[in-house]
């Protein structure tokens, strides 16, 4: 995932007001998109985003978040093969989000 930060470097994420999703602890980058994979609210990775407002622009990103987070799985048995994740970032029709995995527990407590 590119945003200029280290990948291990604490964030304190900025939530807008009456979203509904109170984070209110400092968490690694990939442990707060993990979190927000899992509750299904990657709007909030680009809050003050114009360029991304479709319901379509919003699967990419939580597909590609998705994917970007089963690449760094902990078990190397478990990460995708690298034609895994072209076929994946490729399609437009073919891959569901839901067929993809949740982002390992280890991040959920990062």
């Amino acid at each position: 995932m590119i945003c200029c930060r280290r990948c291990q470097e604490p964030v304190t994420p900025v939530m807008p007001e009456g979203q509904g999703m109170e984070i209110d602890e400092t968490v690694t980058l990939f442990g707060w998109a993990a979190q927000l994979v899992v509750a299904r609210r990657t709007e909030l990775m680009l809050h003050g985003d114009a360029d991304v407002n479709t319901a379509e622009d919003m699967e990419r990103v939580e597909r590609f978040t998705r994917v970007a987070l089963w690449c760094i799985e902990p078990n190397p048995l478990l990460r995708p093969t690298i034609h895994q994740v072209v076929q994946i970032l490729e399609t437009n029709d073919g891959v569901k989000v839901q067929a993809l995995p949740d982002p390992p527990d280890c991040y959920m407590e990062s």
